[in-house]
This record gives structure tokens, sequence and C-alpha cells, in this order.
């Protein structure tokens, strides 16, 4: 009986209308075109016409979300324009690289990245996390792992090819114009480039193709030389260069100063009507996700306008030099840097200079190093001020990252090197073809021998008339001179003619070349193999040239204008008959495959970096666990930074330090870079206005008045003795005094209610600073590390009057340990940035298939505040785009989630006649609901259009429209699931099938009952029987 009992309970079982949801993928929106027209998006905007009276259609669905055509959002793709410019990649660069566009695009083509935006959880990220520590950096966060966003971004990119040799040598005399030695005594060593004067040159190239509206990765292959001196980048100037001037250098710089009566040579200006969006191509950009293009046809223009501004720069370079040598001494190069960096006036290096220069060159040293403690790293790739990149292949630069070493550490490896690669291959090439001149009678051997003896020629004649003019001129001066005036010094003399004379050598024989090339090697469908002979003798002989500038000796223009193409580069390739072919293929692809894994770092760490995770609020409310998307504050049209400067003695009350009390902290300077981080349109947009207000409210307290203040701050400090690495490959034991970040903030946010903020606007987020400035012979630290620090609900910065570097960073660059400067501005920039939108420095990112965090120091690069290779106060365009992508990163992913809890909501009312009279008497909110998701996902559509250009003040006044309509969607859809949730019973009721249950089981538990009665009823009797005896 039981059986049967089972047996039943399952046929009923079987007969229970268990509506199943077939398992199907979310909806992924604008993943197919830029464009996003696509029939996804034409079905959303008619999902409110459905017709609720068809009641076949409507049992066809498992469930009311499935029903109306929604399903969860797995995942809304934002484009991000990127344009990759290949510079002296087409046989006119170092080592002759020829990389075709078809070359290219098969290697770049997998840059199209569809990442993830990531989030990195930062409530208590430790020192050797973030890798700022002298400690061992672990590379990655112990504790969890990044909180993926539901936006992927999408990167669009497209590859410009600059086949023009003219571009490339543009490029190169812009090296040399800017270059100067490392070390002004030794002038033939390692040289330093102008980054400042670079990075206005490549400003000004990007924005004449065009570039301006979208992220550019400039990369530049220059032909260098081994016999030129090894070169890299750097702003301001080196420790060789501060001691040569203090103890040198104030007699040539104050020489310049009077001459110098010109500013320095300003850019062309830039013609719209040559830009690249002027073209029909552009109408392309928007339908082709990935593509190459040749922009030669602008390049032709952009050299021409810089014809005369680099000519300008050359001469008044020759002028200073010219100046510095008359004033005696070695190190003219530097002396002119440092005149250059004080007529600029544009930021603490050059006010320093100016103020301390008639103060004797002890006084500039020790104010230099205070604010400048160590000199920038010497780098081969640069992070502009504006959206570019820019890689030197030929420049080499420091090794730099943590002392201890660690995930992401630079070396010489890091970045590929063209001679590397291609260095050998050029050898073997040069090999064949002068074994191809060693047959004699062959047409090489013959054109070779014509060539060398037309130099020998033009040398003889030109080092005979050299010689002559010096005898001419000395036979006059003797002439000249009076009867009992002193000679004239021989050996000067003798030294000014012998630079000439080797001057006049060089261009004697580059002028050989120059006229041999045109006959043989220009327009020539199949040049002689000597042709590339040529083209690298006439390197060396620029090489040597650009020594004699570098040092003063010559003072001629370098770069005579001439055609930089008559050695047949587009032809050198296809005339060396297929030497070493499938070896030069095999070295090409190992070439392009290390670029493409570079280019998908910059990308990664620069371009669109992960953020990090906040968990603000009130530090006893316990709100603190909220949802992943909570990434700092979300967006705020009025921000109010209420900053309170806590000073230890009461005369310190001013906005900034007097000049004798060391580093100095300007509040207005400070707040003024601040105010650039609001969001404005995109600049030639015409939406230029600004979309966000920034405003200061300043509070002057004094630990001597307020002991709550100081209370704080007492039982916060801390003594620690931590090991710090030294030169001498060993630890050493450093007594240090700090603030615990945790106790201060702890103690201090009490204390903010007692100073309530005044505004007269609404201010919908608040951002409290805390600024001490101490006044004590040694430097204090906040958590042992940092001088200022972003936490949770509050910034504190510290700015010390000590003079002295106490605690050097955990960070080494070219094998010295990198000092830490006592200005706090640098820091104080940073967290800022951290505190608004979670912006992370560019060593942070997150590695894609190991699913953590990961460090690579390669691109901690630039003049910016997040930057751990060179100092700079002025926030990147890339910077704020990731600052204003955080809020819309963060706005977009709150409403998918609540959209999402809505149709899972739906997903949970399942289908029945009682569901469908329910949905037919709810039809008006149910259209109103389906109208609002429409709207919402109009919205996204919106913002990713115009994330496409940039337009982050449009995206941003979009966002509390999306906010307001995502909740609305929310609350709908879960009161018609909440109202459904009492039919699901009755529906199951009502359903034919279920009503046959409840009889089968009321009869199988009678004939059960009757079973057992009858079966225990005899055992009845017999057990009574007896009794009743």
């Amino acid at each position: 009986m039981i059986r049967a009992f089972l047996f039943v309970v399952t046929i009923a079982a079987n007969l229970l209308p268990a509506a199943r949801c077939e398992k199907k993928s979310g909806s992924k929106f604008f993943d197919e075109s830029i464009t996003w027209d696509n029939d996804e998006l034409s079905r959303i905007r008619v999902l409110h016409n459905k017709n609720f009276f068809d009641k076949e259609e409507f049992n066809k669905h498992s469930n009311v979300a499935e029903y109306l055509g929604l399903s969860p959002v797995e995942a809304i793709h934002m484009p991000v324009p990127l344009t990759i410019v290949f510079v002296g990649f087409s046989n006119d660069g170092n080592m002759g690289v020829d990389v075709s566009s078809e070359g290219l695009s098969d290697w770049f083509s997998h840059i199209d990245h569809i990442l993830p935006h990531s989030r990195i959880e930062l409530a208590d990220l430790s020192c050797s996390e973030d890798g700022y520590c002298a400690g061992l950096v672990h590379g990655h966060h112990e504790h969890q792992k990044p909180v993926h966003s539901a936006v992927h971004l999408n990167f669009t990119c497209r590859v410009m090819v600059i086949q023009k040799r003219a571009v490339m040598a543009t490029f190169e005399r812009a090296i040399h114009a800017f270059s100067r030695p490392v070390d002004p005594h030794i002038e033939t060593g390692a040289h330093q480039v102008d980054a400042k004067k670079m990075e206005a040159f490549i400003n000004h190239f990007v924005e004449s193709i065009g570039l301006i509206a979208q992220y550019t990765i400039v990369v530049v292959n220059p032909t260098w030389s081994t016999s030129e001196p090894a070169y890299g980048y750097r702003q301001g100037v080196s420790d060789k260069e501060l001691e040569y001037l203090q103890q040198e250098g104030s007699e040539q710089m104050r020489a310049m100063l009077r001459v110098m009566d010109i500013p320095e040579p300003a850019l062309p200006d830039l013609e719209p009507k040559h830009s690249w969006w002027g073209r029909k191509d552009h109408a392309n950009y928007n339908h082709n996700k990935f593509s190459v293009h040749d922009a030669s046809w602008v390049s032709n223009t952009w050299v021409e306008a810089m014809e005369p501004y680099l000519k300008s720069e050359e001469d008044q370079r020759s002028r200073l030099l010219k100046t510095a040598l008359e004033s005696g001494g070695k190190g003219a190069a530097a002396s002119v840097q440092a005149v250059r960096v004080m007529r600029r006036m544009d930021g603490p290096l050059s006010s320093i200079m100016i103020e301390q220069l008639l103060g004797g060159g002890k006084r500039l040293y020790s104010n230099f190093r205070t604010a400048h403690p160590a000199e920038d790293c010497l780098v081969s790739h640069w992070v502009g001020l504006r959206r570019w990149i820019y890689i030197d292949l030929t420049a080499s630069g420091n090794d730099w990252g943590p002392a201890l070493g660690g995930d992401g550490v630079v070396n010489k490896h890091s970045m590929p090197r063209v001679s590397n690669y291609f260095g050998p291959l050029a050898e073997a090439k040069k090999k064949a073809r002068l074994e191809s001149r060693s047959e004699v009678g062959s047409q090489e051997a013959d054109m070779h021998a014509e060539l060398m003896r037309t130099k020998s020629e033009r040398q003889a004649s030109t080092a005979n008339s050299e010689y002559q003019a010096f005898m001419l001129k000395r036979k006059a001066w003797d002439d000249s001179r009076a009867p009992g005036a002193p000679p004239v010094n021989s050996m000067d003399e003798v030294d000014k003619w012998g630079r000439k004379y080797k001057e006049a050598l060089l261009r004697a024989e580059l002028d050989t070349y120059h006229a041999w090339a045109l006959r043989h090697c220009h327009q020539r469908p199949d040049p002689p193999m000597l042709c590339a002979d040529i083209k690298e003798d006439v390197d060396k002989l620029r090489a040597q040239l650009s020594k004699l500038v570098a040092s003063g000796e010559v003072t001629t223009e370098l770069h005579p204008t001439h055609m930089w193409d008559i050695f047949g580069m587009g032809q050198l390739g296809e005339a060396e008959h297929g030497i070493h072919r499938a070896e030069g293929q095999r070295v090409r692809d190992l070439f392009m495959a290390e670029m493409a894994g570079i280019m998908s770092k910059a990308i990664r760490h620069v371009i669109a970096p992960p953020t990090a995770v906040w968990r603000h609020g009130d530090l006893n409310d316990g709100k603190l666990g909220r949802s992943p998307h909570d990434v700092a504050p979300p967006f705020a049209k009025r921000v109010l930074f209420d900053v309170y400067v806590i000073t230890e003695r009461s005369k310190d009350t001013q906005g900034h330090f007097s000049s004798d009390s060391g580093a100095a902290f300007d509040i207005q300077a400070f707040f003024s870079q601040v105010q650039t981080l609001q969001v404005s349109g995109a600049p030639g947009s015409g939406s230029e206005r600004v979309h966000q207000a920034f405003r200061l409210n300043l509070h002057q307290l004094n630990m001597e008045q307020d002991y709550g203040i100081a209370t704080a701050f007492a039982v916060s400090l801390r003594t620690g003795r931590p090991q710090i690495p030294s030169t001498q490959e060993h630890m050493e034991v450093s007594v240090i005094m700090y603030v615990d970040s945790r106790e201060l903030e702890h103690h201090l946010w009490p204390i903010l209610k007692e100073y309530p903020s005044t505004t007269e606007h609404a201010v919908e987020l608040t951002v409290p600073v805390f600024i001490f400035r101490l006044q004590r012979h040694m430097a204090v630290l906040i958590d042992e590390h940092y001088s200022a620090k972003a936490l949770e609900n509050m910034i504190i910065v510290i700015s010390n009057a000590a003079q002295q570097d106490e605690h050097p960073t955990g960070m080494m660059c070219n094998g010295a340990l990198m000092s830490r400067s006592h200005a706090p501005e640098k820091e104080a920039l940073g967290a800022v940035l951290q505190f608004l939108g979670g912006v992370l420095p560019p060593h942070m990112g997150v590695n894609p298939s190991g699913e953590r965090v990961i460090h690579d120091w390669l691109w901690s690069v630039g003049a910016h505040p997040l930057s751990v290779t060179s100092t700079g106060l002025r926030y990147t365009d890339i910077q704020r785009d990731a600052l204003a992508r955080s809020y819309v990163l963060d706005a977009v992913d709150a409403s998918v989630e609540m959209v999402n809890i809505g149709i899972r909501a739906l997903e949970s009312a399942r289908i029945s006649d009682h569901m469908q009279i329910h949905v037919h008497k709810n039809k008006d909110n149910i259209v109103s609901m389906l109208k609002l998701y429409s709207s919402v996902v109009e919205h996204w559509r919106a913002i990713m259009s115009y994330a496409l250009l940039l337009e982050w003040g449009h995206m941003v006044d979009l966002l509390d429209r999306l906010n307001h309509e995502a909740s609305e969607f929310h609350r709908l859809s879960v009161q018609v699931a909440t109202a459904a949730e009492h039919l699901k019973c009755k529906g199951r009721v009502n359903d034919p099938a279920v009503a046959y249950i409840r009889p089968i089981l009321s009869c199988s538990a009678l004939v059960a009952g009757a079973a057992m009665v009858f079966a225990f009823m005899p055992r009845l009797a017999n057990f009574k029987a007896p009794r009743l005896n």
C-alpha cells in the first residue's frame, strides 16, 4: 500500500505545471556596430505596443519578463576612440624597418579590445600593495579580486602610417635641437632631450593631423647612428647640471639673460583646413571599427610649417651657446637649458632659479633640492598633458621601479629596441652588399669607385680652400696690428679654425653624397644597393655634426634643407633582391608581436585604467557595505572643498609658508589645479561650458588653540624604525615619525561637525581636506610612506618645513634611491583624483586573464601628479577623462543594476490564466514600465554615442534623468511582480491539470485508510475476545 501511495504522489508531482525558464544569455547592448542601429534597439523601441489581449501569445512564455521581451542586461559597450600613428616604419627610419599597411592591419587588429572596466578595492590597501613603499612589492592584491563593471570598454582602433621621410627627419631635427649632455663636463656622453619642448612639438603634430578629440599613441623610429650618444627624455635639469650651475654656471647664465632679448620661438598656428576632420575620410570613421589610414597628405603641410620654427630654435640655441662659450668654461648647454627654464616662468623650478640666481649657487641648490629632491628619470617614452602617448623606439632610458624588485620593474628590455631586433639583419644585408661590390667589373664596384674618387677630390679641394682662407685671415690680422700691440693668441685662433675645418670637411662629404644620390638613387625604380650604404654614411656624418653642435663647437645650421627621399627609401627593400627575406619576415613578426603587447598595456594602464572602489559614508552609520558599483561618490554638480589648514605655530596663518621655512604649500595654486577637474565640454565642440562647479571654503586653525585637533594629531602620531634599501645593496634602519591615517580619521570626523560649511548654494558633495603645516626638524609622514592620502571620507595632507631629506622612497632610478619631496602638492593632487572618482596611478592595472591586480612601472612617466619618474603639478587630459568616465560608469552601472533587479522580479512572476487577467488590468502601468525601459536604453545609447566623441559634459547631463528613469522602472517592475505574487497558488489551482490532483489525493487517502482498517480488523477482534469471556 505504501508503494501505491508513493506512485500516486509521483504522478501528481509530474502533473504540476512547474514553469521552467530556459536559460538565456542576457542583453548585450551596442556590441555590433558603433552606430548601434541594430535590430535589438528597434525592438526595444516598440515594446510598449505589445498586444495584451492575445492569450495564446501570453501562454507561450514561462514568465512575465519573457512575455514582455525583457532579459537582464549583461553588458553595455562604451567606445573608446584610439589612433596609433607610426612614423619611420616605411624604410625611412632606424635600421630601415619597413612594415606595410597590411602588416600593421594583421598585427594590430587584435588591439581592438573589448574589456570590462575593472575596479580595485582600496579600503585598506597597504603600501606594499600599491607599490609605493620600500618593502617588497607583492604585485597583486592578496585580499580581493577586481570587481568588473557591466560596461565593457570597446577600444575602436585605427592605424595611421606616415610614409614621408620628411616627417621622420623633422622629428630627428627636433630631437637634435632640444638635446644636451647629461653631464656638462662629458659632452660626448649620454644626452637628454628637453621633454617640455618635445611635448609642445608633439602636441602640434597630433593636432595638425586632426587627432585632438581621441586618444593617440605616436610611435617613432628615428634614425640614429651607433656612433651617436644615447639619449632619453627628461623635464628640468639633471643633478650634474645642477652641480655645474652651483659651481660654475652663474656668470654664463647672467650673460645669456642679458642677450636673450627675445622670447623662445613660438610654434606655428594651426589651420583648421589642414585638419584630418576636414577630409571626407572622417565620415567613415564611425562605420569602420578597425581601419588603416595614410595621413601622408597632411604631413607635408605640417613639415613645411615646422621648418621655420625649428630653424628659429636652432638659431637661438646657437646664439646662446656662443655667448656661453665666450664667458669661458665648458657646460654651455647646461647654462642654455637653465636660462630657458627661467624664461618660461611656468613652474616652481623657474621661479626658484630666478629668485636665487643672484643669491649664489649654494642657495639655489638647497632650495631646489627641497622642492625637487631628485632629478627626473631619463625615459624613452612620455605621457603628454593632452590625450597622447609618445614612444621613441630609438631612445634609451634609465631603469626604475621598486628598489627591491617586484612586478613591472623597468629595465632595458622593457621596451623593444629596433637595433636589437633588426641590427643583425642589417649587418647581414650590408655584408651581402659588400660582397656584390667585391666582384671586379660589376656595376656596383664601378659606381663605388667613382663615388670614392669624387669624395676624395671634393675633400681635398675643401681642405685646401679652408687652409688658404685661414692663412689670408691671419696675415690680415698681423698687418692690421698696431705697432707695439700684443700679437693675436695663435692657439685660440688655431682651435677655432680647427673646429671650422672639421665642420667644412663633414659638410663637403655630405654634399658629395647628396649630389651622387640625386643622380643615381632619387626616383629610380630599381636603385643600386650602394644607396643603402650612402644613407648609413650620411647618418654617421649627421651624428658627428650633432656632437659639434651639442658641444658648442659649431654654431651654424645643423640640418640644411634638402630632399630626404633622395636615397630611394621606398625601393631599398626591393632593391636588395630578396636578401634574407625569410629572416626579415621572422624578425618583423617578433618585433610587431612585442609592439602589440606594449600597445595593449598602454591601453589598460594609461588610457582606460581601473578605478578604486570607495565606501563613502558616515563611519558609524553601518552603510559602508553597498553594491559593487559604489565607486567614490556619484557625480555631483556642486562640490565644496572644505579645506582645514592646521598649523603648529600661531604666526603661520597665511596662505603659504615663507621662503625660509622650506617647502611651501600654495593653497590657491593647489585649488586652481583642482578646478581643472570640473567636467566641461570637449574643446572645439561648441559645448565648452562647465557642467560642474567646485568651491573652496578655507578654515585657518591652530593646534595651540584647538585642543581637539591637537589631541587627535597627538594620539595618532607614531614612531617607526623601517628598513630602507640603500645604495650599498643592504637594508638600513632609520627612525621616522608618521601618523596613523585611520586613527587620525577616527578622531577628526567628529570635529567636522564643529565647523559647519557655510555656502550660499546647495552642495551635493563635500570634500574635507585637512592640511597639517608642521614646523618640526624631522619630517612627519602618513602611514610611514605618504605626504598626502585619500581616505573614504577625507583627504589628509602633511606639509613639512624640515629642510633635510629624512625619508627616501622605496623607488630607484638608474641605481640610485629616489628621495621624497617635502612639498606635498603632487601627492595631494593625486589624492583628490582618487577621492573624487577612484582614479589610480598608471602603474596599477588588472590582468584580465589572471583576475588580479598587477604593477607595470613602465607607464609611470610624464610630468603629472601620478608619475614617479617626473615632477609635475598639472593633470593630464587622460586623467580628467578617467575621472569623468568614472562618474559615467558609476551611474550606468547603478542603472543597469536597478533595471536587472526589476527584470528578475518579473521573471519570478509565472504565467497563468489569473496572471494574464492581472497583466491586462495593469496594462497602463506595464506600458509605462516598458516606455521607461525603452527610454533608459535610449539614454544608454546617447551616452555611448557621446563617449565616442569624448563629450563628457553631454554625458553627465544625462545622468540625473537616467537615474530617475531606472529607479522608476525598478519601482514599477517590482510593484507588478509583487502584486502578482498572491496569484501564483491561485493560478496553479485553477489550472486544469492541477484540478485533478486534490480528488486523486483524497481518493488515495480513503482507499489507503480502508485497506488499513480491513487489514487490522481481524487482529483487533482476536485481541478483544478473551476479555469478553
